[in-house]
């Protein structure tokens, strides 16, 4: 009888679907404000202080952001 083939697990997200709604609603407040001050784009930082307050790299941040994940949410 043949060997049972071993797949990785399931990769788990590391952020909830709420925690993705207020990362999203962080950055709209930040645009909005930015708006206000005559600026383009949100303050430096951001994303390194969200990383860090939801324990995930900046990058994960970003793609919150731009929308490269969690597209469903949207």
């Amino acid at each position: 009888m043949p060997e049972a083939k071993k797949y990785s697990p399931m990769i788990q997200p590391k952020l909830t679907e709420a925690q993705v709604k207020e990362i999203r609603k962080i950055y709209k407040m930040a645009r909005k404000i930015a708006k206000l001050h005559g600026k383009k784009i949100v303050r430096a930082g951001l994303a390194l202080e969200l990383a860090a307050r939801y324990g995930v790299s900046k990058r994960t941040i970003q793609h919150v952001r731009t929308g490269d994940r969690w597209r469903a949410l949207r």
